[in-house]
């Protein structure tokens, strides 16, 4: 899978000053971003098919460490943290007790009666997300946003997955679903997987369905399918082998949520005293014309969106927790 190249830079905004030589000179920000945390579900459909074939725990947790490894140290998706917490038994779990009335109508396929606004609205009544915490001494710490990511097996209105809302992280409501069935029929009143998704498209669907939590939408995806339904970045709908990566609409609009979400933060100085004294610095052999347009310049590109104490010790918190949490925070 390829990876797409930073797609962010700081805007430069100065006057009499070539761009060239202002670039040179002028460190890129790094953000400290909050985590996003996921809980697993799985209705009785992914359970009852995947059970007899493998370890169904170890399948779900499989397709989470290939989605944070997509994710993780990836510009173009923003560096994001997916975090699992693995705090209870999903084989009792919420969504064991979805069952879609309608699968036991003989020859009514659920892609046909609207099987994914049943399963959406189930996830809505049944599943909760909100903010991560953790205490440390008097203090607490909020550490990031949750999410649900749900798996079915079932032609669930014969989509591949589903979000609740684009953007969701903030809200109650940040869940997915992806289902593993590629196709379907009904025999007998009794609902007939075909085939399966492959691997790769079913983590192609869990990173695009996140996409949306963060604000990415169809409309805005870039290169889908340009060579007979292939490629595009990962926002692409009716496309298989998407690159992991949010094209030159995408990213601004999911960077805007996720600062605002998650609270990113320039962590490039330590104060803005000392950011400040860079760009006097930078600044201070020029034409004294070009002095305060330079220093103007410098403090937005630079200076801008400086981490709190209080943000880069949360971020401090975040690094020392493993990938899985198993337990209470």
């Amino acid at each position: 899978m390829k990876i797409a190249m930073r797609l962010f830079v700081p805007l430069l905004l100065c006057v009499g000053v070539s761009a060239h030589a202002f670039a040179q000179a002028t460190p890129a920000p790094r953000y400290v971003k909050k985590a996003i945390f996921v809980r697993i579900h799985f209705d009785s459909s992914f359970y009852n098919y995947w059970s007899p074939r493998q370890n169904v725990n170890t399948l779900v947790e499989g397709y989470f460490n290939e989605v944070r490894a997509a994710y993780l140290n990836n510009a173009s998706l923003h560096n994001i943290d997916l975090i699992l917490i693995n705090d209870f038994d999903r084989r009792t779990g919420p969504m064991m007790n979805f069952v879609d009335p309608n699968h036991a109508i003989a020859e009514k396929s659920p892609g046909e009666i609207g099987g994914n606004g049943r399963l959406i609205k189930y996830m809505r009544d049944n599943l909760s997300t909100g903010q991560v915490t953790k205490r440390t001494g008097q203090t607490t710490h909020i550490l990031g946003r949750s999410i649900n990511w749900v798996f079915v097996h079932q032609g669930a209105g014969g989509l591949a997955g589903q979000a609740n809302a684009t953007p969701a992280i903030s809200s109650s409501d940040a869940n997915v679903f992806v289902t593993t069935d590629a196709g379907d029929f009904f025999q007998q009143g009794r609902y007939i997987s075909t085939r399966e998704q492959t691997r790769s498209v079913i983590i192609e669907n869990i990173a695009h369905e996140t996409g949306h939590l963060l604000g990415g939408t169809h409309n805005d995806a870039l290169g889908c399918g340009a060579q007979a339904g292939f490629g595009g970045e990962i926002m692409c709908t009716g496309a298989t082998r998407r690159e992991f990566s949010f094209g030159t609409r995408n990213f601004p609009t999911t960077e805007r949520v996720m600062k605002g979400a998650l609270e990113r933060c320039n962590n490039a100085f330590r104060s803005f005293s000392a950011c400040d004294a860079l760009a006097a610095s930078q600044c201070s052999h020029m034409d004294p014309t070009q002095i305060p347009a330079c220093y103007e310049a410098r403090l937005l590109s630079m200076c801008s969106d400086l981490c709190s104490n209080a943000q880069t010790s949360a971020r401090v918190l975040i690094n020392s927790l493993p990938a899985i949490i198993n337990g209470a925070l």
